[in-house]
Parts: C-alpha cells; sequence; structure tokens
C-alpha cells in the first residue's frame, strides 16, 4: 500500500466540509441511525 492508496481523511479536506456542515445540522435520532454505517465504511 502506498501514500496514494490512503485517502485523506480530515475535517480540514475541502472535500469533505459540506458533509460535516451538513451533518452538523442533521438531527441526532438520523445520525445515530446512519453514522455506524458510515463509519464502518472509513476503516
Amino acid at each position: 500500500m502506498t501514500d496514494s492508496d490512503v485517502p485523506e481523511i480530515n475535517p480540514l479536506n475541502p472535500k469533505y466540509r459540506l458533509f460535516i456542515q451538513a451533518w452538523k445540522k442533521m438531527p441526532l435520532a438520523l445520525a445515530n441511525v446512519i453514522g455506524p454505517h458510515i463509519v464502518k465504511n472509513l476503516g
């Protein structure tokens, strides 16, 4: 595995900025339902 194979999952990455802003405004119940599915795919 090289450095180019590892995605840059960083809150400062502009690619994720919109997603993070949307996540912060999402209702807690919805975040609790979809959160584990998203986290499972990050690692």
